[in-house]
This record gives C-alpha cells, structure tokens and sequence, in this order.
C-alpha cells in the first residue's frame, strides 16, 4: 500500500507544468492543451461521469477534433486529462504535454 507522502510525489512529477508560467509554453502545445480541455470539459457536461466506455465513446465520437489532433482519444485517457485537471484545480497547464520533461528523462 502507497502512502500518501507517495501518492503526492508521484501526483506532483506528472504534473510538472502547474510550476511553469502559462506564457512559456509554445503555440503548439497550447494547441494541444486547448484541444485536451474541449473533451474534459465536454465530459465533465456529461451528468453521468462513472459510464465510462458506453457514453463517453459517444460524446467523444460526435466532437469535432481540436486543431493538432489527428484522432480522438480513448475514454480512459480522457479519464487521465480530467483527473490531472480537477486535481489541479481546474489549471490549464495540467493538461499541456510535458515534452521537455519527458524528453529530459530519456536521456539519464
């Protein structure tokens, strides 16, 4: 069983962005983070937030892909984006990628 001094380290290394300011990030990845809010936010409209596969599938199926995204993602990962987000506290940065980190991680 994790503790919850775990659970918080492990909450703050996947949301590394919340420290950076919101105007250092590239066009390109607000694109991304933008698109990644459309179908949060459209989820979170849903009432029924516990049906995961049956109804999420279908408001997922019927948007429009945001600009930068070449599909529409999987129910669970837009399970992933919504929890990044609530946890914290509605923050855009949650949702931009974290390429750099990501990147910076490969190389060690």
């Amino acid at each position: 069983m994790r503790s919850s001094n775990t659970r918080t380290q492990i909450t703050l290394r996947k949301t590394g962005n919340i420290a950076r300011d919101i105007s250092s990030f590239s066009t390109e990845h607000m694109a991304i983070g933008l698109g990644r809010l459309t179908y949060v936010k459209a989820v979170l409209a849903h009432r029924d937030r516990d049906r995961i596969k049956k109804d999420w599938s279908a408001i997922i199926a019927t948007m429009d892909l945001p600009r930068g995204m070449k599909r529409h993602p999987s129910p669970e990962t837009v399970k992933r984006w919504m929890k990044m987000y609530l946890l914290q506290g509605n923050d855009l940065r949650s949702l931009i990628p974290d390429y750099q980190r990501r990147n910076a991680s490969k190389k060690t």
